[in-house]
């Protein structure tokens, strides 16, 4: 008989091990109660294995599924996925597998197909959770691209923790660490092929600009990381102050309900709108022009894949600035008026 031979981390390791698991369970207490059910997303790599064994770790003991997505567009992806069926094998995971029909390798066509997948197997599993294995270092290429096409403070923000029912427990880790974390436990990193084109953006980042980064300073994606936390803060508290002044200038029932209005006029014991700080003004814009697709269109503009840019918010503040009156704005499907001390939207 031959005896099978299993790997022993070193007390070193095994205290790695123990610190990302102690840092990743209090990102996921944050969030998880005790027995969520939970899908998790695995692909065999590092980051997504790490995902997998983490979470069977936690405290919490989460009754936990998993979806490996196959884009079919890589000539051992069909091994890899059987990889990651044995490990979840192990640690008891129910699985299911899913090959994708794709018509190209366009990224956003993968990304929205596989999201669809999350969220049709999210009610199949009926779990309150979709795990993610996002890390500081996709944090890093995420803020990156943002700022490379263009972005405000928002997307400094980056990837959350959470957002609505997606989890990501090891944001506030690096693809370093999950890298050694697989390593220590014993398993095999899967490597997706994918990642070493510059075909795609992220790749290009990842590899250009990111990585002489990185040379420069190599804690730099957990700098980044701090960095996206604090404009999430700085858009959190721009979002209460705007949505504070919103509650009592906003009028549904303008011209006999035809109409919704964002009063900026100054009026006895109020403010003008232009006399509050200019970026609490502009994210009341924002909101107001979000609150007026809704009842205009009965969704939200992130729905229709509808922006306000930047550009827009500035010509409404300008406009908001000058004295003059009855100008018309035209926005993304919304035409915006300033009249009588009131933006007004008609419905």
């Amino acid at each position: 008989m031959s005896l099978v031979k299993f790997q022993v981390p070193s007390k070193e390791e095994r205290k790695f091990i123990k610190s990302i698991q102690t840092k990743a369970h209090q990102t996921i207490k944050k969030y998880v109660s005790k027995g969520d059910r939970i899908l998790l997303t695995c692909s065999g790599g590092k980051d997504s294995l790490a995902l997998m064994h983490i979470l069977h770790t936690s405290p919490l003991k989460p009754k936990l599924f998993m979806l490996t997505i196959d884009h079919g567009l890589r000539e051992n992806s069909g091994d890899q996925s059987k990889y990651v069926y044995s490990k979840a094998n192990k640690l008891n995971i129910t699985s299911a597998f899913v090959t994708l029909s794709l018509d190209s390798d366009d990224e956003n066509t993968a990304r929205n197909q596989r999201h669809k997948y999350f969220n049709s197997y999210k009610g199949i599993f009926n779990c309150k959770w979709i795990a993610t294995g996002h890390t500081a270092s996709d944090q890093l290429e995420t803020v990156l691209m943002r700022v490379i096409r263009g972005t405000g403070i928002s997307g400094l923000g980056g990837i959350k923790e959470a957002t609505g029912n997606y989890l990501r427990p090891l944001i506030n880790l690096t693809a370093k660490d999950t890298e050694r974390y697989v390593n220590a436990i014993g398993w095999s990193i899967q490597h997706d092929q994918s990642n070493d084109s510059d075909k795609y953006f992220r790749n290009r980042v990842r590899h250009n600009i990111a990585t002489l980064m990185l040379e420069e300073n190599p804690q730099v994606d957990i700098a980044v990381a701090s960095l996206a936390e604090a404009a999430q803060e700085a858009e959190e508290t721009l979002n209460y102050y705007a949505n504070k002044e919103l509650v009592s200038r906003v009028m549904y029932d303008y011209s006999e309900k035809k109409a919704v209005a964002l009063k900026y006029k100054k009026e006895y014991g109020d403010c003008g709108l232009t006399d509050l700080p200019k970026g609490v003004v502009k994210k009341m814009i924002a909101l107001f022009y979000d609150k007026c697709y809704l009842e205009l269109y009965g969704r939200t503009p992130v729905n229709d894949g509808v922006q306000l840019t930047h550009k827009h918010i500035n010509m409404v503040y300008s406009v908001l600035s000058s004295p003059d009156g009855g100008q018309l704005m035209r926005l993304p499907k919304m035409t915006m008026k300033k009249s009588r001390g009131y933006l007004v939207v008609k419905l």
